[in-house]
């Protein structure tokens, strides 16, 4: 696991993952009041904004609409495209996202996003795990022994059957890339100053 085990977890995972896309939205404003713009960072932040949405659009051309979800349902596993080189490549390329906010703002506010992306997901992530591992106990046992929760393999574990939609992916990022033109914009705004 890319955490050590916590002793005691007061938190609600499942009210943590229903509220996941949510969590940037308090870190963002404080930056905007609290930090000055680096506009010397734009090829950083644009770089690992970018990355991190072409890996979002590459999963999402796999698992289409089912990692919208704000409860426990569980769809099938999906372990082609991205998912046969690491488990959590959405959540991958938040973090890369997320680290690109911040380093708009300098190193300090890029190890502050990475950070709570960090704290986020260990919370999260084993309990999604969970659910997948209780709805596919054995094929979920192959695939997380085949891949890495975070680092991705050069060579990709067993795959299913699944085949990329690009235009699934675009359907199921639709406010994602929304939202990161609406950062951008605010970002050209307040860098302008």
């Amino acid at each position: 696991m890319f955490w050590p085990e916590w002793p005691s977890m007061r938190i609600n995972p499942s009210t943590w993952f229903a509220w996941r896309g949510w969590v940037p939205v308090p870190l963002l404003a404080a930056q905007l009041l609290l930090a000055s713009p680096q506009t010397a960072h734009w090829g950083l932040f644009l770089g690992l904004v970018g990355a991190g949405e072409i890996l979002r659009l590459w999963a999402a051309g796999f698992i289409g609409r089912r990692y919208r979800t704000r409860d426990s349902t569980v769809g099938a596993l999906v372990t082609s495209g991205p998912y046969a080189y690491v488990r959590n490549p959405l959540y991958l390329g938040n973090t890369l996202q997320w680290l690109g906010l911040g380093a708009f703002s300098g190193l300090l506010w890029a190890l502050v996003w990475g950070v709570c992306a960090g704290l986020l997901y260990r919370v999260i992530v084993p309990w999604e795990e969970g659910q997948l591992r209780a709805a596919w106990p054995k094929e979920f046992e192959q695939w997380s022994q085949q891949v890495h929760g975070w680092w991705p393999k050069r060579r990709g574990g067993e795959c299913s059957h699944e085949r990329f939609r690009f235009s699934q992916s675009l359907r199921s990022e639709r406010s994602t890339l929304l939202v990161w033109l609406a950062v951008i914009v605010l970002f050209l705004i307040w860098g302008s100053d």
